[in-house]
């Protein structure tokens, strides 16, 4: 069986060995991960709430103020996704602000249809990074309430959606400087050189 062998929504991958996974279902494949046999589940069965963080603690008005030419005024934030991603209120619902790709756009009605919304979602698993994060915590880069995922060289100056490419930052930093970052290159036309540099602070 190939290492990329796909069976009843599961997936086999390296080591190659014989295992029957005892779950709820009938036997099927299962693959090895971390050091222990996991069943791949399938996109429909992500649970929502192992990719978001609840609203941190942060001066949300300083985060938020690098953001001010894309965001209406009185949006209020209700959590954030593993990568930093802000689910706000907003008066006509729930939005969603995108750091990679600066977009602010309408996701459900109210806060209490979120997790319900992202549940039904095809693409929730692209909006979470669920399948990054998972990967990412399975070689042990770990966020905690005040921190988040960041891109080292953000998407859009070319930065790949990879665990090479991401490390840790707090979620206020990674907030602003995304904001900084989309103000200053919004205007440019495509295929504009970018000098980015990258300083400790």
């Amino acid at each position: 069986m190939s290492s990329s062998t796909v069976f009843s929504g599961y997936r086999w991958i390296e080591p190659l060995h014989t295992l029957t996974a005892l779950l709820e279902e009938p036997p099927v494949l299962a693959r090895f991960k971390c050091g222990s046999w996991v069943r791949d589940r399938p996109t429909e069965e992500m649970n929502p709430s192992d990719y978001l963080l609840p609203k941190p603690d942060i001066n949300w008005t300083a985060a938020l103020v690098e953001w001010g030419w894309l965001l209406p005024p009185k949006c209020i934030p209700i959590c954030v996704t593993c990568f930093g991603d802000v689910f706000l209120t907003a008066e006509s619902g729930v939005y969603l602000l995108d750091l990679e790709e600066a977009a602010f756009d309408r996701y459900c009605e109210t806060e209490s249809s979120l997790l319900r919304t992202l549940s039904q979602d095809d693409d929730a698993d692209v909006l979470l990074y669920s399948s990054l994060v998972d990967r990412l915590r399975c070689v042990g880069l770990s966020i905690d309430p005040l921190r988040c995922y960041h891109f080292k060289m953000p998407t859009i100056l070319g930065g790949e959606v990879d665990v090479d490419n991401v490390g840790t930052n707090t979620i206020d930093e990674r907030v602003r400087f995304c904001g900084d970052l989309h103000r200053q290159i919004k205007d440019l036309p495509d295929g504009t050189p970018v000098r980015f540099r990258v300083t400790d602070s």
